[in-house]
């Protein structure tokens, strides 16, 4: 009777028997990996921030060039004011964006924030510059004549008041703050509503029904 001996397997049997190394397509992505991503898609929000900077630089540009600082100048405190609408709006252009497309018809109270705050932060980072090109190549002459229409009317008392509020250190500070503030509220009050919209189109559950024999 003859003694078969053992065969041996082949490289190929060899390799399918060892554990893959190659990640499925289905498999989930490590923690890191999900968190660049998710950051990457913020650069949507970032663009925002910059349309809404150089929305404020158009917006100031055209104050000037129909007068609110000049012959007009009495209206610019009414007027000024308006430009909220603008942030707001873009704002929620951004969040429904995000909670509509890139987060699958739902948002959670922290991408509503994050995406409010990147927004905010992009534009407060350019306010300073913004405010700088404003003086510099457009209306040099915007502070000189805030400071002599507020003592003109009485708004401050003396001139030294008046300067100590309006000069190009003060603007910067405050066009680099008053976003990152507002906008916090606003991205709040916005993701809010935007999580608001969608439960309100979820459908209610009906009531269970008791039976005889359970009552």
């Amino acid at each position: 009777m003859r003694h078969l001996a053992p065969r041996t397997p082949s490289s190929s049997q060899l390799h399918s028997t060892l554990p893959s190394t190659t990640p499925k397509k289905n498999e989930p992505k490590h923690p890191e990996v999900q968190a660049r991503i998710r950051m990457k898609s913020y650069l949507h929000e970032v663009v925002y921030g910059l349309v809404l900077a150089l929305a404020t630089l158009v917006w100031i540009s055209l104050e000037y060039a129909v007068g609110l600082h000049t012959k007009h100048i009495a209206y610019h405190g009414y007027v000024t004011n308006l430009f909220a609408v603008i942030p707001i709006f873009l704002m929620w252009r951004a969040l429904k964006y995000r909670r509509d497309v890139l987060e699958g018809g739902e948002i959670a109270w922290w991408q509503g924030l994050t995406s409010g705050m990147v927004i905010s932060v992009v534009t407060g980072a350019l306010g300073a510059p913004t405010i700088w090109i404003f003086i510099n190549f457009v209306n040099p002459n915007f502070f000189a004549a805030m400071i002599e229409y507020t003592v003109k009317t009485g708004y401050y008392v003396k001139t030294e008041h008046a300067e100590a509020y309006f000069n190009f250190a003060g603007y910067a500070i405050q066009s680099t703050l008053f976003p990152v503030i507002i906008g916090f509220f606003t991205a709040l009050i916005l993701t809010a509503i935007a999580r608001w919209q969608v439960d309100g189109k979820k459908p209610s559950k009906a009531p269970l029904e008791v039976t005889n024999d359970e009552a």
